[in-house]
Formats: structure tokens, C-alpha cells, sequence
């Protein structure tokens, strides 16, 4: 495993040293270096239809520049290689998500340059179509919210209306770093069943456990149901409990009306105990379990413009607070509104994004963020204006660039300017 993720650092390397042109190359590097970058190149981008001819290959290669400036100015260079492959019968596939980055103004650690968000084997339609795994780095949402995991992930269709699902492995580093991290120091394991289209009902039973090599500090267990047997009201049902801590960790009701086929109407509740690793810098702070009540409602109002709304109540230990959401949409964007008060602060804030087609594929764009704010009663009002105007333009089915300009100003930084900059290739 060391020397395959060895192989993909020189990969990714070959790939940030064209971040100007193809043709240039650091000599340092070598003859041999500048002909295997050259190969790759050619490999990915001109050869890609004839590697497709045995192969389903889609994916996106990204170059961005984001430059700013803090304590020192900084130009960072990030690299995206992005892509899925799998034989005809999609058998056998593999998933990579990788980024490399350079800054022009100082050296980063190698665990900085380079990460991997996805990086696995996928084996589907085994036995007669009921067993698909994946073994490598892969994100996961077992009926709960567990994050990457560096480790196996097996479903089984028992029947059209019954599967299960277990995974163990170790819980990716958080900086999602070119490195696997120790099973003792990060542990997990899981299952789920799921019973699905019963009375137009999905239930899930899921557990899940995280421990290092000291205790275990997550068992989780818990009910998921999404139900559509009242046809204008579909339902959301989340009752999770763990029992390391002897409390619920999570409660959600969600209730969705739809009136009409112009306006719908939305009701939800939620409990919730926030989640802190045994490991985490966060460990010092003092973690408050929550409740949030949320009445919402949506009203197309015509063919180009909606309206939407929702009142948010927020309550935990003896704090109230209170949010209004206001929003019209219309075909090129939208204008918002939002209003808090309560203990934890007050606000007052108003937001556009707008876009326009200037001609074909070129799009010009706007975001306007203003908000008059303060997190206490006793302090005097702050205000903040974050700005962006972007330009976006496309040249045929896969190349597309985008110019974005950031200012943004407040109490902590009278101005403060950002460039960011995109070119994207997919196949």
C-alpha cells in the first residue's frame, strides 16, 4: 500500500509541474522525469477515448490558483484529479479523488501537498448480483454521518426488498493525508438493514462503534424511516442512541405538506448531542446538547419566480435564540434576508447572487453578502460586506474557466482581497 501511494505522490507531482505550460519543466527533475509527466499527460488527455474503448472512464482534471494575502502574501496552486473506470459490465471499478498543492511563497510538509478524498477498488454484481464491496479509501453514511474510512465496505441484496450492509477499517486522518492511520488508534465497525418499500416505507437499523487502543467511546445504534404512505406528506424519522454515553443522541422529525403543486409547507424537529473524537482538539470545550424547532414554506409563484421561508427556534442549556429566512428566486438568482436575535446574538443580513448569460457559455455573476451584527447585547453593533463577482465560460462539452474576484471587509480587517481561478478538463 506505501508504495502504491508513493507511485500516486509522483503522479500528482508530474501533474503541478505544468501549471503554466506542459513544456516546462524544472531541470532538477531530469530528462526521465519530463518524458514520464509527458506520458501521463498524453495518457490522460489524448489518449482518454481510446483507454475508454475497454474501459467506462469518466472524470475531471482541475487547475485552481487561489491568491491571497494574510500575515505574508500567498499564491497556492492546487491540482484535482478526479475519475471513475470500470470494465463494460461494471464489474470491477475503481474511484479516485486526489489534490496536490504548491505554494509559490513557501514550502508545505508533504501531509499538506498532497491528500486523497477517494481512493478504492469496487467489486459489484458478485453472486448473481447480490454482493458489491469496496475496499480502499471511501466515504460512508451508514444511516449516520461516519465521515472517510480507510477500510472494507460490503452490501448484500438478500432479496428485492432486503439489504444489508457491513464495514470496519480505520477512520481516515482528518487532514485526508497520503498516510493510513493505526486501527488501534482509530477504529470502526458497523452493520446496517435496511428493509425497503414496505407500505411505501424505507426502515433502517444501523450500529456503529469507534474505539482506540485506550476504550471505546461510540456505540451507536438507531432507526431511520422515510415513509411516502400518506402520498401528500412524506415523512422523516431519525431515533439514534448511544450507549457509551446512556442518551439519545439524535432525534429528527421531518414533516413535508405539499399543498399544491405551487406550495408546500415544512415542519421539523430535531434533538441533537454533538459528536467530538476522543482525540480532538474540541475535546476542551464544553459540548451542549441542542433542540431546534424549524416551520418552513415554499410558493412558486409563477413560471420564473418563488418565494420561500422558514422560522428557526434554537434552544440549549437556558439559551433561546431565533432566526427568520426569507428568499426570492427568480431564473438568474436570488435575493435573501435573515434576522436573529435571542442570547446568542442579533443579526441582520442581506444577500444577492445573481448571473447573466452575456453571450453563449460566457455567464457573469455577482454575490453581495451584508449583515449588521453583535454576539452580545451589551456591545455595540459590527458590520460586515463580503463581495464576489465571478466569471464563468465554457469552450464545447469539456473544457470550462472561471474568474472569481473576493473582497471582503469587517471590524477585524478593514479590506481584505482574494483571486481564484478554475480550469477544469472532464472526459
Amino acid at each position: 500500500m506505501d508504495g502504491n501511494l508513493t507511485n500516486i505522490k509522483s503522479l500528482l507531482a508530474c501533474v503541478e509541474n505544468k501549471n503554466l505550460s506542459l513544456y516546462v519543466f524544472e531541470k532538477k527533475r531530469g530528462i526521465m522525469k519530463k518524458a514520464w509527466c509527458l506520458v501521463i499527460f498524453l495518457l490522460v488527455f489524448s489518449n482518454y477515448r481510446t483507454v475508454a474503448q475497454g474501459f467506462n472512464f469518466h472524470g475531471k482534471v482541475q487547475n485552481s490558483v487561489y491568491a491571497y494575502e494574510d500575515e505574508q502574501k500567498n499564491t497556492r496552486i492546487y491540482q484535482y484529479l478526479q475519475f471513475s473506470a470500470a470494465t463494460p459490465n461494471k464489474m470491477i471499478g475503481v474511484n479516485v479523488n486526489l489534490r496536490a498543492l504548491t505554494d509559490a511563497e513557501e514550502k508545505l510538509e508533504s501531509d499538506q501537498r498532497f491528500k486523497a478524498y477517494a481512493l478504492n477498488l469496487v467489486l459489484k454484481n458478485l453472486f448473481n448480483n447480490r454482493l458489491n464491496v469496496v475496499v480502499g479509501r471511501q466515504f460512508l453514511h451508514p444511516g449516520t454521518p461516519l465521515g472517510a474510512l480507510d477500510g472494507g465496505n460490503a452490501t448484500v441484496q438478500v432479496s428485492s426488498r432486503l439489504r444489508t450492509q457491513i464495514y470496519t477499517g480505520a477512520q481516515s486522518t482528518p487532514s485526508r493525508a497520503f498516510e493510513i492511520e493505526d486501527p488501534k488508534n482509530r477504529f470502526v465497525a458497523g452493520g446496517m438493514l435496511e428493509l425497503l418499500r414496505f407500505h411505501a416505507t424505507d426502515l433502517q437499523l444501523f450500529y456503529l462503534q469507534k474505539s482506540n487502543q485506550d476504550e471505546t467511546y461510540w456505540q451507536i445504534s438507531g432507526l431511520n424511516v422515510t415513509s411516502k404512505f400518506f402520498k401528500d406528506t412524506p415523512i422523516r424519522l431519525q431515533v439514534h442512541y448511544n450507549a457509551k454515553a446512556g442518551a439519545l443522541h439524535r432525534l429528527l422529525l421531518n414533516l413535508r405538506h405539499e399543498w399544491s403543486e405551487k406550495l408546500s409547507t415544512q415542519f421539523e424537529y430535531k434533538a441533537q448531542q454533538p459528536r467530538v473524537y476522543a482525540n480532538s482538539y474540541f475535546t476542551i470545550f464544553e459540548t451542549m446538547a441542542f433542540q431546534r424547532v424549524r416551520a418552513a414554506a415554499a410558493w412558486q409563484m409563477s413560471r420564473n419566480y418563488a418565494l420561500d421561508g422558514q422560522y428557526q427556534l434554537l434552544l440549549t442549556k437556558g439559551v433561546t435564540a431565533h432566526r427568520i429566512l426569507l428568499g426570492v428566486h427568480d431564473r438568474r438568482g436570488s435575493i435573501g434576508f435573515i434576522y436573529e436575535s435571542g442570547d446568542l446574538g442579533d443579526q441582520i443580513g442581506l444577500n444577492a447572487d445573481y448571473g447573466y448569460e452575456v453571450i453563449k457559455n460566457l455567464i457573469a455573476s455577482i454575490y453581495i453578502d451584508y449583515s449588521r451584527y453583535r454576539t452580545e447585547t451589551v456591545y455595540e453593533y459590527e458590520q460586515q460586506l463580503a463581495n464576489a463577482a465571478r466569471i464563468s465560460y465554457r469552450l464545447g462539452r469539456h473544457w470550462s474557466a472561471i474568474v472569481e474576484y473576493q473582497w471582503l471587509t469587517n471590524r477585524v480587517k478593514e479590506s481584505d482581497s482574494r483571486l481564484l481561478n478554475h480550469i477544469s478538463f472532464r472526459w
